[in-house]
């Protein structure tokens, strides 16, 4: 049985999953006609490199969308990689991390059968590439425009692809809880950031999400902006609005 579950969401974009585990983190490898691009590199209980190495000879850079430890998992067995530019997401990448030292990687009743939790280490990087809101990727063919969207962390970012009619957005939105909650996240800029995605996406209809499903439409973003609108009405977090299972966790007060 494999640790990733690769499914093809475009003629040039696969999916790959990682099901066995609670966190159900989705890295996306996106193939132009020299080079690909490996968005996120999960959480690095499976080794993603030899993964996509059966999937494509063509050279990969990975693009991460923020440096939580779910998706810089495989990012130093890679050459290059390329985030944004934020203080916190390049400490974070800096610093790597211990399987021992997270949770969802200790705790047995986060994988399901036949894994189970394992020792390993995630080297730190210092050396990525870095770029800045409304910048230009290019990496072989591949074009993608980078979109500053905190909130689940500062220095998260959406990636659009106009060619490709897609946008990989990361933690930002994708069914489930969305985690407002986290040492550096930021609610208000939540609600904006989401805003923001929602006026960029004229011509898009495919939604990569970081969690949960492998794609979507444009209804899920906006299923979001309702919940964290609610949120920024009402400051009732932990609610699903619509039709899907969109909602927020969000700070509680002290007391």
């Amino acid at each position: 049985m494999t640790w990733f579950r690769a499914e093809r969401v475009h003629p040039r974009i696969l999916a790959i999953a990682e099901p066995s585990h609670d966190e159900w983190v989705v890295s996306y490898l996106v193939s132009g006609p020299d080079a690909a691009a490996l968005i996120d590199t999960g959480t690095g209980y499976g080794d993603i490199a030899a993964f996509v190495a059966a999937e494509t000879r063509l050279p990969v850079t990975v693009v991460l969308t923020h440096t939580h430890w779910d998706h810089i998992g495989g990012a130093s067995a890679f050459e290059r990689v390329v985030m944004f530019d934020d203080p916190v997401e390049r400490a974070r990448l800096a610093a790597g991390f211990t399987a021992g030292a997270i949770r969802g990687l200790s705790d047995p009743t986060c994988f399901r059968p036949p894994f189970a939790p394992r020792d390993f280490t995630v080297p730190g990087r210092a050396d990525p590439d870095l770029v800045h809101d409304g910048d230009e990727i290019a990496i072989g063919g591949v074009r993608m425009r980078a979109l500053h969207t905190p909130g689940h962390s500062p220095g998260s970012m959406s990636l659009l692809m106009p060619d490709l009619r897609a946008v990989a957005v990361g933690d930002l939105v994708y069914d489930g809880p969305l985690y407002a909650h986290l040492p550096g996240s930021d609610p208000a800029a939540y609600v904006a950031s989401v805003d923001r995605l929602l006026g960029a996406m004229a011509g898009i209809d495919l939604v990569l999400p970081g969690h949960n499903g492998t794609h979507a439409g444009p209804g899920l973003v906006r299923e979001a902006g309702k919940v964290l609108h609610h949120w920024q009405a009402t400051g009732e977090d932990g609610v699903t609005l619509g039709s899907g299972c969109v909602r927020l966790l969000a700070p509680q007060p002290d007391g």
